[in-house]
């Protein structure tokens, strides 16, 4: 009988949830049986009369997982301290909630995913912690990280040390978010790293470059925006953030030497800048890749409606926000985007490079 797989990270942002969506789709093609739980979820949401973990959500909708969504997603933790965990009574109340759901998701199942959240530690307070679940699962650990600040590799070595004390076996390591002009020295690096250390190198995926990047919807919803323009174009997603705060003629220039798929925040009564950007835009963009995706008007400036008219013409999506623009930038570089369970090419693109770049092969062999 297998072991189960046990998917987390070395410390928060490292992709864990693209990885494990990733992961999922491929072991189904071998493994059509699978089950999947997030024990702990932090990412809380309501369906419905359902009361569950965003990323669950995902996971069910885009990998036919055939057990009930509710057990699969059996505790969340909202914003704050959740008091009755800290209790004897209560942390005994969550482990056998969490132990019932997993009972019903495993059953009749040739392996369980189980989505775990941030480094082996989190959640040991509340005797809840990754290490200590991959123990009562049953489970070998997949530990994803990225080449990122720090010291990604040491920190693979911390969490497996953290895992061994509770008796759990590392199954191997992914490195995700790779530039793409790395990968190989990525991979070289971290395979003769890793495996001088014991640990199994599984493989390194390529950055995915609109994956994290909201949607002009997602940031008119979270910064309570207004839509003014081209409004059928919302759903587009920027690659790249700049702000307009310069003189036009230093701007336009600028603007010519951006790459595609750019968003510019500006505020609302830069009429200059704002005609500038349309200028360059419809300069350099091609039908595949257009220079500006969208423009983010701050201050709450609404501009002329011949301004307007000319965004229409233009197609460029346009919002106003209320916040002044360096804040408006701050606060959108800080949106936790969630992949959408509806976006089938961003989703058939992570099943793709996963079932690329990561050794499922090796995997099964191990669990």
């Amino acid at each position: 009988m297998r072991d189960n797989l046990y998917i987390t990270a070395t410390r928060r942002g490292q992709g864990k949830t693209t990885i494990t969506l990733g992961m999922t789709m491929a072991l189904s093609s071998v493994l059509p049986n699978l089950g999947f739980i997030k024990p702990v979820g932090i990412r809380h949401i309501f369906r419905g009369d359902l009361d569950l973990d965003e990323d669950t959500l995902l996971i069910h909708r885009s990998c036919k997982i055939h057990t009930n969504i509710q057990e699969s997603s059996p505790i969340t933790i909202r914003r704050g301290l959740p008091q009755p965990n800290l209790s004897s009574a209560g942390q005994k109340n969550t482990l056998g909630r969490i132990d019932e759901a997993f009972s019903n998701v495993s059953r009749g199942k040739d392996l369980v995913v189980i989505m775990g959240n941030g480094h082996a530690a989190v959640g040991t307070t509340w005797g809840i912690s990754n290490a200590q679940m991959a123990r009562r699962f049953g489970a070998k650990v997949l530990l994803v990280t990225t080449p990122d600040i720090g010291h990604p590799l040491d920190e693979i070595i911390l969490n497996r040390s953290h895992f061994e004390k509770e008796g759990v076996e590392l199954a191997g390591a992914v490195v995700n978010q790779v530039p793409r002009d790395q990968i190989d020295e990525v991979s070289q690096t971290a395979r003769k790293s890793l495996e001088q250390h014991g640990i199994r190198y599984l493989g390194s995926i390529p950055l995915i470059a609109d994956l994290g990047k909201p949607t002009l919807v997602q940031i008119l919803e979270a910064l309570g925006g207004k839509p003014i323009a081209c409004k059928e174009r919302l759903r587009n997603r920027h690659r790249r953030t700049s702000l307009g705060a310069m003189a036009p003629q230093t701007a336009y220039s600028r603007l010519l030497r951006l790459k595609p798929h750019h968003l510019l925040i500006t505020p609302g009564d830069r009429i200059d800048l704002i005609f500038t950007a349309l200028a360059a835009h419809q300069k350099k963009s091609t039908t595949e890749s257009p220079l500006l995706s969208g423009l983010v008007l701050t201050g709450d400036l609404t501009p002329p409606p011949a301004v307007i008219e000319h965004l229409e013409e233009s197609q460029i999506p346009t919002i106003l926000v209320p916040f002044d623009s360096y804040r408006a930038a701050q606060l959108i570089h800080e949106l936790d985007v969630p992949i959408d369970p509806s976006d089938r090419k961003l989703i058939s693109n992570v099943r793709t490079l996963v079932e690329k770049h990561v050794d499922i092969e090796t995997l099964l062999e191990v669990l």
